[in-house]
């Protein structure tokens, strides 16, 4: 062999040829990996069979894999266009969006009574979802403020926290490049009862939305967070009807947390 050439296959133990008594192996074999195609076959085999057996149990993650296609909201955003032509919107509103939290906040425009509210939050959806319909849903009424609570439904759906502060990015450069002075205001995700296991990424989410918020114009952050836990670090079972929605006494405590933030923010910028 000339030097420095690389031998191929796999070598094996030498075999006397004086030695006809020990039986060599002529089997075909794979010269990459030493396995003969008998072995290989067999191996095909084996996972032939084991994805048969899982085949139910893959038909069974994919059923509870949330449907995360945005067009499933395309019936709830006609129905508010549908409201807008019967009854215009106010001019410059205080706009609430996101998901089902928002939807359930049926007394948001009395507990916010310095600016005129509206709400555009559709139940289930996540951040993602209003980037795709942030058009019709926020832009179209040219908001003065725009709350935006989200993000639950995305960590309860598997995605990662920076996925989902992503997706909060490409909804403010949105906002913002065709309503430049519109303030956009992000709720951190809420402590549930019902998603208690996600409370680390949750967590983590909240953690990164800070200093998101800080480096951008007419952005901020608002917690809950903490409020929404009691002594023993756990959520407060009488702010939820079903461990994961609020009950009244849970949208007092937003009531008192936002209102004088929002106000505030409110009443320091001038109208356009």
């Amino acid at each position: 062999m000339a030097s420095g050439a690389r031998p191929t296959g796999v070598l094996r133990e030498h075999q006397p040829r004086s030695n006809p008594s020990r039986a060599v192996d002529r089997r075909p074999t794979d010269m990459s990996s030493g396995v003969t195609l008998s072995e290989l076959a067999a191996a095909v085999a084996s996972v032939a069979i084991l994805s048969v057996m899982l085949l139910p149990v893959l038909s069974v993650v994919r059923e509870q894999t949330p449907e995360l296609a945005p067009e499933r909201w395309e019936e709830t955003i006609a129905k508010f266009e549908e409201r807008d032509r019967e009854t215009p919107p106010p001019e410059s509103p205080l706009l609430f969006t996101g998901s089902s939290t928002v939807v359930a906040w049926k007394t948001v425009a009395e507990d916010m009574p310095f600016a005129p509210v509206i709400n555009r939050g559709f139940g289930g959806s996540q951040v993602s979802d209003v980037l795709y319909y942030v058009d019709r849903v926020i832009i179209a009424y040219r908001p003065r403020m725009v709350v935006l609570y989200s993000g639950d439904n995305d960590i309860a759906a598997g995605k990662d926290p920076a996925l989902v502060l992503a997706d909060y990015s490409a909804v403010e450069a949105r906002i913002h490049a065709a309503l430049p002075e519109t303030t956009l205001v992000v709720v951190s995700v809420k402590p549930s009862l019902k998603r208690w296991h996600l409370a680390e990424p949750m967590r983590q989410l909240n953690a990164l939305l800070p200093q998101w918020a800080a480096q951008r114009e007419r952005t901020e952050y608002l917690s809950v967070w903490d409020e929404m836990l009691g002594e023993d670090g756990q959520p407060r079972p009488e702010l939820y009807s079903d461990g994961l929605h609020m009950t009244p006494e849970g949208y007092r405590v937003w009531t008192e947390l936002m209102r004088p933030r929002l106000q505030a923010l409110w009443e320091g910028e001038p109208q356009r």
